[in-house]
């Protein structure tokens, strides 16, 4: 039975040979047999759980392996949910929003609550693959400051500052949502590992605010942050940026606002997963703010590039959109929220 735990949650995806905690939406499209890819081939599956982690599934009566992929049989206790239910036919009735999908006359179903989490599996398995993209680290000579602090063990403020990925949408942990495994959200994930791997005291800001850009995040800093001074800001914007013409100059704006309270201050400036491209008009930009942020980072040896748009679209040739999401638009679920809280520190480790 998997269980959770901050190490098993945070052990990066692209080492080793056993994947922790992958998620999947086991999705049935016109009739064809439901065969899962996950982030690797499958060699063989340790356990396989619903999202909750409460009830564990069999090999050979509730799902086999074929051909590295997970089949779920006909007769299988896992729920499928057919396509016809996801890419709808007319608007969702009783919806926070209704989506419109990129495909004519269709609507996108859309949930922030436990809708689409109760639909997704949780699964441990072996693999003999090899992570073919962007492997997330710190280039020499970056964030020495604060590295020395975390090896040492010392005290320090961490602040967080972006849009509603970084307030924690959809996590399991959240006040809204609130069900097991009770994951943190990944800027809580990301203090808490570092504080059980090198001890410390980490004091936390985050001030992100759920539907914002960057150009809100130049208006509102100054007001947000007045009285604080942090050691370490992670800096995540873009999701609602889109092709945001202010957008780097908006980012050097924050930094220099950062650096006005703390010159000392070192910078994290993560590039944001991509939204579902089933999502009418939500992907419009996205996957070009990382090249934007990587330029930026390498003007300074106090900022660094989380390259979280990089892992997205590495997971995205192997796994379904539907795998990793949290609202079926543009946030993510427990496992992408990990790949977040990975990415992060790695940069630092």
């Amino acid at each position: 039975m998997i269980k959770y735990s901050s190490e098993a949650y945070t052990k990066p995806i692209w080492q080793g040979d056993t994947v922790e905690m992958e998620m999947f939406w086991p999705i049935k499209k016109d009739g064809e047999e439901v065969k899962v890819k996950l982030a690797y081939p499958v060699d063989e599956v340790i356990s396989l759980c619903n999202s909750r982690l409460e009830r564990e599934f069999v090999n050979g009566r509730d799902y086999t392996v074929e051909d590295g992929c997970i089949v779920i049989p006909e007769n299988s206790e896992i729920t499928v949910t057919p396509w016809e239910e996801i890419i709808l036919d007319k608007p969702q009735e009783g919806a926070q929003l209704n989506i419109e999908a990129s495909i004519a006359g269709k609507y996108l179903f859309f949930s922030e609550s436990l809708a689409i989490s109760d639909k997704q599996y949780t699964v441990k398995y072996k693999h003999s693959g090899k992570w073919q993209g962007v492997i997330p680290c710190r280039p020499d000579g970056k964030l020495s400051k604060i590295v020395e602090k975390i090896k040492r063990g010392d005290d320090f403020t961490f602040a967080f500052f972006g849009d509603s990925i970084t307030v924690g949408a959809n996590s399991s942990g959240t006040d809204w949502i609130n069900v097991p495994p009770y994951a943190p959200i990944w800027p809580k994930t990301v203090c808490n590992e570092l504080e059980r791997r090198y001890g410390g005291k980490i004091s936390y800001i985050n001030h992100a605010v759920g539907g914002k850009t960057s150009d809100w995040g130049v208006e509102e800093f100054k007001t947000l942050h007045e009285g604080e001074n942090a050691d370490l800001f992670v800096v995540a914007f873009g999701m609602n940026d889109f092709t945001n013409p202010k957008f780097e100059e908006n980012i050097r704006t924050i930094m220099s606002y950062i650096w006005e309270k703390n010159p000392e201050c070192e910078i994290i400036l993560i590039s944001t997963m991509l939204p579902n491209t089933y999502a009418k008009g939500f992907f419009n930009g996205q996957d070009k703010q990382e090249e934007i942020l990587e330029k930026i980072a390498k003007e300074y040896s106090s900022v660094v590039l989380a390259p979280v748009t990089s892992v997205h679209k590495e997971l995205l040739k192997n796994k379904f959109y539907f795998d990793m999401t949290g609202n079926c638009v543009n946030h993510p679920n427990d496992f992408l929220a990990a790949i977040y809280a990975q990415t992060v520190l790695a940069v630092l480790d």
